[in-house]
């Protein structure tokens, strides 16, 4: 850790860092932590609630940082991370963060694309809307090359604090003229630091310093007081307390959400996120109506039995069995099934509220041990145990084939979520990136135990959501150097961000037909799976590979085109004009115009200047069977053709 007294020291971290002990993180010296939150407008990164909630119960000053995408709508994306971060961003947090690098490969193609006066016209605009929803000023992380060759080594921003990468110099480069003379306010100096409390294998992570002292900090968040810790509930336990303490003063859940400023936890994305609100005795409310309150929360969590580890999720005691089994050679699934847990799939996001490891009596003392090193644990307690003697269990009970319910390997996640960018921010070289680690292989059974193929093998886990499939996409986007948006719409999933927590219900794999065997065999190598046999004479359909044409405003790359005789459906009319003409009928039916042509899988024709202006040559309007007959008569009368659907 930096050992000059006169700076401060942080981290940052994102989901390649899977569980952090997030107390052992703060006694180490660490002051304050980076967490990555989201990227473009469907990445949330899946660790985000566990570590924002951690890191406040440990102490850690926090805050959120945002990868931002040069070739997606700026005001999208803003709005995707205040609708995660916005109503949870608390004036003793960090300000907002907005990530600006040129790496991967993806988003340094995605900045050639645009002018550079295009590349800080859509920063600003970003800056614009946080800032207005937040009265925070953003920080701005980047690097020198990236500033200075990426975004014309602009002067326009250096108001707000800068965060620069600079790895294993004595002083950062500083681009824009030091910043405006202003200098740095946060320096990443190192991507590959050892810290206590960040348990995943390769336990590096980025270092940071602020410019000053803890009491620097403070005064320019402008924090005065330690801040209280809130109730360890999810806002839908919250909720129920705050229902029942209205109830008693004959008022609504309602009013008193109302008077609390609450309302974001009625959203029901929101119910199973962590309450991140005031603490109880924070709160607006009168002492006789406090004191009830208190009551309500404190029944719930003796109902709920607290969690039982601070902070960590359902899906984080998932992740620890999965890790402690390929520490024993064995099998994640079979673990959980050992311990009674596999219930727990179903509530992922939830705070884990199950056993402690020492009460769950079918595991050994090893897996116990096992399980308890990668908590965190003090494995004194684990180590006097007497191993359970399950001998006859092993002769008499087939151990089934690991399957993830998750759709994840036994190390990581999945390693996580649609994780396009390189996790944390990296500075600009792609030498210097830190990669996820790599894909281990599924696991095989243990040796001379019988296989049982379960049910789903050649389907999707049960329990499979749709952002599990999204973030498997992006996944092997990245390792097709691909853009995670361009292969979701490539496979005709687009649709799934509109309903992320649902259980996964649409095409099978092999029924993808866009994509290609090896984009899908690396997806089902991902989601745990296995492909069935059934193209082996025919031929794969042309894979989605480089080049790959991005948008003006939005991330939706053009698929490699195919021949196309057909004829011209509406003559003299250019793919702008059909643009245009979605544009003007959507806004008739108060719906948006990109809605529209993500809808009609027309999203494609604003992927360049270029096919822009060429003519149209998609579907005719009658044939677009995502339109209802009133939607495709009134483009119809817009392009003037006069006919009736």
């Amino acid at each position: 850790m930096w050992s000059n007294s006169d700076y401060l020291p942080g981290i940052d971290v994102s989901a390649y860092k899977e569980n952090i002990d997030w107390q052992k993180v703060k006694d180490s010296g660490v002051a304050y932590t980076f967490i990555k939150a989201t990227e473009g407008t469907t990445y949330l990164d899946k660790y985000f609630d566990n570590n924002w909630s951690g890191a406040r119960r440990a102490g850690v000053i926090r805050g959120a940082y945002h990868f931002f995408i040069p070739n997606i709508d700026p005001v999208e994306q803003a709005n995707h991370y205040l609708d995660v971060v916005g109503d949870i961003l608390h004036k003793s947090d960090l300000p907002p963060v907005i990530d600006i690098e040129s790496s991967p490969k993806y988003v340094y193609e995605a900045f050639l694309t645009l002018s550079i006066e295009e590349r800080l016209e859509r920063l600003q605009k970003w800056l614009e809307v946080v800032e207005q929803a937040t009265n925070r000023k953003p920080i701005i992380y980047t690097n020198f090359y990236t500033w200075k060759i990426m975004m014309g080594n602009s002067k326009d921003y250096v108001d707000h604090p800068l965060w620069v990468a600079n790895y294993g110099a004595e002083i950062p480069s500083i681009p824009a003229d030091i910043w405006g003379g202003n200098g740095w306010k946060f320096w990443q100096f190192s991507y590959e630091g050892s810290v206590p409390g960040i348990l995943n294998e390769a336990a590096v992570v980025d270092q940071n310093i602020f410019r000053g002292k803890l009491e620097d900090m403070h005064d320019w968040i402008g924090i005065e007081n330690e801040r209280k810790i809130p109730p360890n509930l999810n806002n839908h336990q919250m909720l129920e307390a705050i229902s029942k303490s209205a109830l008693q003063f004959g008022q609504t859940a309602e009013d008193w959400i109302l008077k609390l400023n609450l309302n974001y936890m009625l959203i029901a994305n929101n119910a199973e996120r962590p309450y991140d609100g005031p603490a109880v005795e924070d709160l607006p409310l009168e002492d006789n109506e406090r004191a009830v309150l208190e009551e309500k929360v404190q029944s719930i969590l003796t109902e709920f039995k607290e969690t039982i580890y601070t902070g960590l999720t359902n899906q984080g005691m998932i992740n620890a069995f999965y890790q402690a089994a390929k520490k024993l050679e064995t099998a994640g699934w079979t673990l959980l099934q050992k311990a009674g847990l596999t219930d727990i799939v179903n509530q992922r996001d939830a705070l884990y509220t199950g056993q402690k490891v020492d009460q769950m009596q079918n595991l050994t003392s090893d897996e116990k041990l096992a399980l308890a090193e990668v908590l965190g644990l003090n494995l004194t307690d684990f180590i006097s145990e007497e191993p359970v003697d399950d001998s006859e269990e092993d002769t008499t009970e087939e151990e089934p084939v690991e399957e993830d319910p998750v759709g994840e390997d036994s190390n990581e996640e999945e390693p996580v979520a649609d994780e396009p960018e390189d996790e944390e921010p990296i500075i600009d070289t792609p030498e210097t990136e830190e990669q996820p680690d790599e894909e281990p292989e599924t696991e095989d059974p243990l040796e001379d135990v019988p296989i049982e193929i379960p049910d789903n093998i050649f389907g999707f886990p049960a329990d499979l959501t749709n952002q599990d499939m999204i973030n498997a996409i992006y996944q092997v986007a990245e390792q097709f150097n691909l853009s995670g948006w361009a292969l979701l719409e490539f496979a005709g999933l687009t649709h799934l961000i509109k309903d992320r927590n649902s259980v996964y219900s649409g095409e099978m794999l092999d029924e993808m037909s866009n994509l290609s065997t090896q984009q899908k065999e690396a997806i089902a190598e991902i989601l745990g799976i296995v492909l069935l046999d059934t193209q082996t004479d025919e031929q794969d359909p042309p894979p989605l590979v480089d080049p790959v044409f991005y948008p003006g405003p939005n991330s939706d790359p053009l698929p490699e085109e195919e021949e196309n005789d057909n004829a011209e459906p509406y003559p003299g009319l250019v793919n702008q004009d059909m643009i245009n003409l979605f544009y003007q009928v959507a806004s008739k039916f108060s719906e948006d115009g990109w809605g529209w042509l993500l809808r009609s899988n027309l999203a494609y024709i604003a992927s360049s200047r270029d096919l822009r202006y060429r003519p149209y040559i998609g579907p005719k309007i009658e044939d677009i069977s995502e339109f209802n007959n009133d939607e495709k008569q009134a483009l119809l009368s817009a392009i003037g053709v006069a006919e009736t659907i």
